[in-house]
């Protein structure tokens, strides 16, 4: 199947998400998710019928065909993986995420997807509960300094003639 568009991917979505709520689905609901005019929201509705993913009949509604659901759900865990890296990694709020979703998640392509939940793996399985470099990022974040002791590392390590780095600081503070 050849990839949709931001939009249609945003049609089949939203279509998807509704299917599991409930069993008729209008042109008008699916436009009233995503903010689009009948005119717009039957356009997309008629391209994702002709590449096969849903089936639509005036006054009965609109069904999700397996294609679709299949697709649906690579979409569903793109933007999972996405917004999970965006919150454990970048501290993204939860407040933030729709948004922050909607501007990076079509544009990952499979080899960073791929890395994303591989990264994210990696560290679920790391017997280090979080690492240091998160609580570092947190306080940046919020006060715009690092914490003392990142200070205090990133000055050990440099008076010692060594590239400041987490894995290598032992300074206590």
């Amino acid at each position: 199947m050849d990839k949709l568009t931001k939009s249609l991917e945003k049609y089949l979505y939203s279509i998807y998400k509704l299917s599991n709520e409930k069993t008729k689905i209008t042109p008008k609901d699916i436009g009233s998710i995503l903010g689009f005019n009948a005119a717009s929201t039957l356009e997309g509705i008629k391209a994702l019928q002709k590449k096969g993913l849903i089936e639509y009949k005036p006054y009965k509604g609109v069904i999700i065909l397996d294609s679709g659901k299949k697709y649906a759900k690579m979409i569903e865990q793109r933007r999972n993986t996405t917004a999970l890296f965006l919150e454990k990694f970048l501290l993204v709020e939860k407040k933030d995420m729709p948004d922050a979703l909607d501007s990076i998640e079509y544009h990952l392509n499979d080899f960073l997807l791929e890395r994303f939940n591989y990264f994210i793996d990696f560290l679920n399985f790391c017997p280090c509960s979080a690492p240091k470099w998160i609580e570092g990022f947190r306080q940046y974040l919020q006060y715009g300094e690092m914490t003392d002791k990142c200070a205090k590392c990133i000055e050990y390590m440099m008076e010692n003639g060594k590239k400041p780095n987490c894995l290598g600081c032992n300074i206590s503070e």
